[in-house]
C-alpha cells in the first residue's frame, strides 16, 4: 500500500497520517542575506560548495528513520530520495565569492526536529512529539511492506 504525506512550505503545514503538523523550511543563504560568507555549505554527496535551498518540490520516497544523537538532527532523521541541482560556488580564502556555471547534485533532504531556527534545506518538524510519532508510524508502515512518499509544494 502507498501512503502520501503532503507538505506545504508556504503555509508551514504538513498533513501526515490524519495529523496536521507544523513545519518550517527556512534556509540561510545569499538570497535572504542570512548566511555569512564564511559559513560554507557543501553538496551531498559530491562536497562542492553550494548555497542551501529549501526542500525541492515534487513527490519523493521516504525511507527508514535513522536514530541520531547530533543535537541538530536528534532524536531521528527521516530521509527521502529528494535531490536538486544547485550551482557550484567559487570559494576564495574560505569565503563564498560567486556562483559558477557548474551545477552539482545535492541530496540528503529529509525530515527532522531541531532547536535551530533554520535548516540546510530539510523540512523541520517544529514539535519533537510530532517527529517521534512520524518516526514510529513510518517505521511500522515500512516494516509491513508499504511505500511512503512525501509530496512537497513550495
Amino acid at each position: 500500500m502507498e501512503f502520501l504525506i503532503k507538505a506545504d512550505l508556504k503555509t508551514g503545514r504538513m498533513a501526515a497520517f490524519d495529523r496536521d503538523i507544523p513545519i518550517s523550511c527556512m534556509v540561510r543563504n545569499e538570497l535572504n542575506h542570512e548566511r555569512k560568507s564564511h559559513e560554507l555549505v557543501y553538496s551531498i554527496p559530491d562536497k562542492h560548495p553550494i548555497q542551501p535551498r529549501p526542500f525541492p518540490p515534487g513527490k519523493w520516497r521516504i525511507t527508514e528513520p535513522r536514530e541520531r544523537t547530533d543535537p541538530y538532527l536528534a532524536p531521528f532523521y527521516i530521509p527521502s530520495d529528494a535531490y536538486q541541482m544547485l550551482p557550484v560556488w567559487e570559494v576564495e580564502n574560505g569565503l563564498y565569492k560567486a556562483p559558477t556555471d557548474s551545477f552539482t547534485r545535492d541530496c540528503a533532504y529529509g525530515l527532522h526536529y531541531s532547536t535551530s531556527r533554520s535548516t540546510q534545506g530539510c523540512i523541520k518538524i517544529l514539535d519533537r512529539e510530532h517527529l517521534l510519532f512520524l518516526a514510529d508510524t513510518i517505521s511500522d508502515l515500512l516494516r509491513a511492506g508499504n511505500e511512503i512518499y512525501i509530496e512537497v509544494n513550495s
